[in-house]
């Protein structure tokens, strides 16, 4: 991992954003780009310092500012900026809501996860952290990957190996969970070593069986595997992948289904 963007809309709690943001940045020795996106104009407040975080722990990290315009879309104008870049990893925080909210105000960290063809991180600013605040250390001993199917669970499972890699991660306990829908379960090859998979089918619907999984296996984070949106009902309320991100109150690894993980 040579590069990551964080992306901050400057908004004062994301804090829990920043923080991933420099510990994945010390613990994979990458450059760290803080982006911000704007439709004209100056930035409303100073963009945040993740490299003062990172001092603070002991570390130092090499940072770079970039506040971007080109379009009237502040999205479209996001993403215009990642491309430039080109990272390994996009880092964004979000507000979760629910399917009728996101209908009608839609997610900046939902498009950035959909249009971009590297995995994107995306922190709840409600929810868990991934990173002890006074230390700086990641906390990535417990994965959930959703089981579908084969190109998508190798996706998930790859994006999951590659994360621990990229920052020296130990070695984690991973939750591979199938939810039963009525198809066969995929047969998988030998899961990478770096994860200590577990296996578990149950019945019932995917958001609400991976959420309750989350709380029962106190996981640091979700590995979801996308392939954007499919039909009607994605574009209104949500592919699986978002609405999985809406749910849950732990970190969201989103990870395009064919990446080139590098």
């Amino acid at each position: 991992m040579r590069t990551i963007a964080f992306t901050t809309n400057l908004h004062p709690d994301e804090s829990a954003t920043i923080a991933a943001a420099a510990a994945l940045a010390i613990a994979s020795k990458a450059k760290l780009y803080t982006v911000h996106a704007t439709a004209g104009g100056p930035p409303a407040s100073e963009l945040p310092h993740p490299e003062l975080l990172a001092r603070g722990w002991g570390h130092t990290i090499e940072v770079e500012q970039l506040v971007h315009t080109c379009c009237d879309d502040v999205t479209d104008t996001l993403l215009d900026a990642l491309r430039r870049i080109g990272p390994q990893l996009v880092v964004a925080g979000t507000h979760q809501r629910g399917n009728l909210s996101q209908l009608l105000s839609g997610s900046v960290a939902e498009s950035v996860a959909r249009n971009v063809a590297v995995p994107t991180l995306v922190i709840p600013l409600e929810g868990r952290s991934l990173v002890d605040p006074s230390t700086g250390a990641l906390n990535l001993r417990r994965i959930l990957v959703p089981q579908g199917d084969l190109a998508s669970t190798r996706a998930g499972l790859s994006a999951a190996d590659w994360l621990l890699r990229a920052t020296g991660a130990p070695v984690a306990d991973t939750l591979l969970l199938h939810v039963d829908d009525g198809t066969p379960i995929t047969e998988l090859e030998e899961a990478p070593p770096t994860l200590r998979v577990l296996r578990r089918t149950l019945q019932g619907g995917l958001e609400h069986e991976i959420t309750k999984a989350v709380s029962e296996l106190d996981a640091c984070l979700v590995v979801m595997a996308t392939r954007g949106h499919n039909g009607v009902i994605d574009t209104l309320l949500g592919s699986h992948t978002e609405r999985v991100l809406r749910a849950v109150r732990c970190p969201v690894l989103v990870v395009p289904v064919g990446a080139q993980l590098h």
